[in-house]
């Protein structure tokens, strides 16, 4: 008996086949301006990327990196924290990335290809529809230019609508891959989610149980946090006066709460506009919450003074924090909340928000 139970223990064992399991190499050349290079993979838990293997890169600034490969996603490949590559992997292999001057050059990954390809695409509608908008913009600005600049913010709008048509076409045309998820994250999630949310169910039909798929879902549920109606994330954060500030604790007053930043041409043009109604509505319990996605303290400080806003209640949203609680990804944006903190209408300009302000 004990022979036999011996038989069918080795037979049963020399039929169990085991696969070996694929592995991503990752290998470059010409990163000898960094120390340290980080290789992270998106996660669907942090909506974000995640360290998966760190090491210091040699004098020549080459690099040989290996990590098992369980299901195409979005890595990223971080130098010191300052420079940044982007890679579409949907299969094991090995990729070899070079650093030519200003250009980076991928071999062995054709979808991390068509991420450089739609970076520079973007960067040509962008240039074609907005170029020459922004350089009459910052004229008028310095200028103080009012008419001129009312004028070039009409033209924006028209502008902004004809780049949607091609930018999402752009997105489109990438199908459902890691590189379309990538695409993605360009789109703004407050003002474009109903797009978003056709890409999301061609994922869903096409790769449902992906961890691209299940981040988008969590990116719409999110998005819509902020819909109209809805009561928006709390979070706790301190102004620049060092006083404790939250949605929840601003209950009782109309809050606006507007996100932008010193570089952003169309929040420094209706600055002066909202610091007018602040003026005139802050005794009948209106309020601004300013939140700042700059990244020097001086240059949000100095814009402040600039456009004369000093008496808003200001927070500087370290590493945009409360921007991607609130899935702001481009500026400018604003929510205006009841004395419930419900919010009752969404990215208001000025005169919009006079209308609102003068009918409660």
């Amino acid at each position: 008996m004990k022979k036999y139970a011996i038989f069918v223990l080795l037979l049963v064992t020399s039929s169990v086949q085991v696969w070996p399991q694929e592995v991503l190499t990752i290998k470059g050349t010409g990163f000898k301006n960094y120390t340290e290079l980080s290789l992270k993979g998106y996660s669907d838990k942090s909506l974000g990327y995640e360290p998966i293997e760190t090491l210091q890169l040699n004098e020549k600034g080459t690099f040989s990196i290996q990590t098992p490969f369980k299901e195409a996603n979005l890595y990223e490949l971080n130098f010191d924290e300052k420079d940044f590559v982007h890679l579409s992997v949907k299969t094991g292999g090995i990729i070899q990335v070079e650093r030519k001057e200003d250009i980076t050059v991928i071999e062995g990954s054709e979808s991390s290809l068509k991420i450089l390809d739609f970076q520079n695409q973007n960067q040509e509608l962008q240039t074609r529809y907005f170029g020459s908008l922004k350089a009459e913009m910052d004229e008028a600005m310095k200028n103080e230019d009012q008419a001129r600049l009312g004028q070039l913010q009409q033209e924006a709008e028209t502008a902004v609508q004809k780049f949607l048509v091609e930018f999402r076409a752009l997105i489109v045309s990438l199908g459902v891959s890691p590189e379309a998820f990538y695409a993605l994250q360009y789109s703004d999630f407050n003002k474009e989610l109903e797009f978003i949310e056709t890409r999301l169910e061609t994922f869903k039909k096409e790769a449902p149980a992906s961890i691209l798929t299940r981040s988008l879902e969590k990116l719409v549920y999110q998005a819509k946090n902020t819909a109209v109606g809805k009561t928006p994330p709390d979070f706790r954060a301190f102004d620049s006066k060092g006083n404790e500030v939250s949605p929840e604790l601003l209950k009782g007053k109309v809050v606006l709460i507007d996100f932008w930043a010193y570089w952003c041409r169309a929040c420094r043009i209706e600055n002066p506009e909202f610091a007018r109604l602040y003026e005139e509505y802050k005794n009948k319990g209106f309020h601004i919450l300013s939140i700042s996605q700059d990244v020097e303290h001086e240059h949000w400080k100095n814009a402040i003074k600039q456009d004369g806003i000093e008496a808003f209640q200001h927070v500087f949203d370290e590493g945009n924090r409360i921007s991607g609680l609130y899935s702001i990804s481009s500026l400018p944006q604003n929510l205006l909340l009841d004395e419930d903190g419900v919010i009752i209408a969404k990215n208001l300009n000025a005169d919009l928000l006079e209308r609102l302000l003068a009918d409660r």
